[in-house]
């Protein structure tokens, strides 16, 4: 289920797909054509009765999707092409349910538990007695400047310093004292880098150095203290919400990823390496007004070589991948599944280890952005692209969520509509996992 929210439109995407070869076969696209369906929504529950044209095409299938009323059903909504089944809907402005899904998604709430280290769930940060605030976005230092004057400072200071016994929360770190940190968080290196005592990079810290290296976040810290580093007594950290966990509720599993369909008992779960990486492209695209990038991976780190975390060992490396040319087409969409269903219960136990009825509170959705992309040589030349550089580990989880998602696409979906004229790649069409939406911020 592929839902605009600025369109107000959704489309569901059905396909049928032949059941697993042995020795890990890719499961082939099997035809669509006359195939038909009957489509109603009662009580808040979408019901699909696929229906072959014949006997020999293949047996029907009901789909359930517990996603709410507000949906517009149109009698011809129907479509079918050879590769698979669209039914195109709209929906209500006050559609309850997508309302639910920001509610599930956001990524600050008032509940503060411990953060931990992603790699090793080394404590980082205790939340007992610490108080949670949400940092200001830039448009309040918008505002703050348009009231004043030319001789004068906007409404104080534009830099937030950090406070012990605080922990201030933004769309993608944590701003903390380093007087609350634990003994596992290493103080900032000459790169400005915060690392965890495994060597796991967690966030951003101020050094004096820092100045000559790179212009990291300066921001982010009060002038005094990124003028004295760790000797201010407000001195912060910045933790990445990409490189921390913050368990609730139980064990923290491996299992929980964004593509479960379960709830997660991680609340950074869904702060995933490329969902940072879109984050910041998408901040670029509204600062610059750039839609086009080209990433390069940058150098591993010699101490996380030949490592990985929980839940990454079955992506494939992307070390043949010198670079990739992005450009968004769709930055604001929300996916729902891929979910798969069989034609009886039985069946779809078999494929999905669970019943094709999946529980309302189970289908989470998540936010993504549509992309074009291409693997490209790196010594290319690409003169209206904004080069970025992300660490080889992003990179290579960019890599795997692109051609995740182009794999799982209709082949018809996957292409894209830009010519390859220079020779150097084929586009094509894919999504690009976002972080949630921190609605306490907008």
């Amino acid at each position: 289920l592929e839902i605009s929210p600025k369109l107000r439109q959704c489309r569901i995407i059905l396909q049928r797909r032949s059941a697993s070869t042995e020795g890990g076969g890719v499961r082939a696209t099997l035809d669509h054509q006359g195939w038909s369906a009957l489509v109603s929504c009662v009580d808040g529950v979408l019901c699909l009765l696929v229906e072959p044209p014949n006997a020999a095409a293949g047996s029907s299938g009901l789909v359930r999707l517990h996603i709410g009323d507000g949906l517009e059903i149109y009698s011809d909504c129907f479509r079918c092409y050879e590769d698979h089944l669209s039914i195109p809907l709209s929906f209500k402005q006050d559609w309850a349910w997508l309302a639910k899904m920001d509610l599930q998604e956001g990524g600050l709430t008032d509940e503060l538990s411990d953060l931990k280290c992603r790699r090793c769930q080394g404590l980082l940060l205790s939340a007992q007695g610490a108080e949670h605030m949400i940092l200001p976005t830039s448009l309040w230092q918008a505002c703050a400047e348009a009231l004043a004057c030319e001789e004068c400072t906007p409404l104080g200071s534009s830099h937030i310093r950090a406070s012990p016994g605080r922990v201030y929360s933004s769309p993608e770190y944590f701003l903390v004292s380093s007087v609350d940190v634990s003994s596992k968080v290493l103080a900032a290196g000459v790169d400005g880098l915060v690392r965890c005592s495994c060597g796991w990079v967690i966030g951003e810290g101020q050094r004096p150095q820092m100045l000559k290296v790179t212009g990291r976040r300066k921001l982010v810290f009060c002038s005094e203290g990124w003028s004295r580093g760790a000797a201010c007594k407000e001195a912060g950290v910045v933790l990445y919400k990409h490189r921390i966990s913050m368990p609730r509720g139980g064990k923290l599993s491996s299992s929980d990823a964004v593509g479960s369909g379960l709830q997660p008992s991680d609340g950074m779960a869904r702060y995933t390496e490329e969902a940072a990486v879109g984050a910041h492209l998408l901040q670029v695209q509204s600062l610059e007004g750039q839609s086009r990038f080209l990433i390069y991976p940058g150098h591993p780190e010699p101490e996380l070589l030949g490592d990985q975390t929980d839940g990454e060992s079955d992506r494939i490396p992307s070390s043949m991948v010198e670079a990739i040319e992005l450009r968004f087409a769709v930055s604001d969409l929300w996916l729902l599944g891929p979910t798969r269903h069989a034609a009886d219960p039985e069946a779809a136990a078999a494929l999905t280890g669970e019943s094709k009825d999946l529980p309302e509170e189970a289908q989470l959705a998540q936010r993504a952005a549509k992309v074009y992309y291409r693997c490209r040589p790196c010594q290319a030349p690409a003169p209206d692209c904004r080069v970025t550089v992300i660490p080889q580990q992003s990179f290579d989880a960019v890599c795997f969520a692109l051609d995740r998602w182009a794999a799982t696409l209709p082949p018809s979906h996957t292409l894209a509509p830009i010519p390859s004229k220079d020779m150097l790649g084929e586009w094509r069409t894919s999504f690009l996992p976002l972080p949630p939406r921190d609605r306490a911020t907008e």
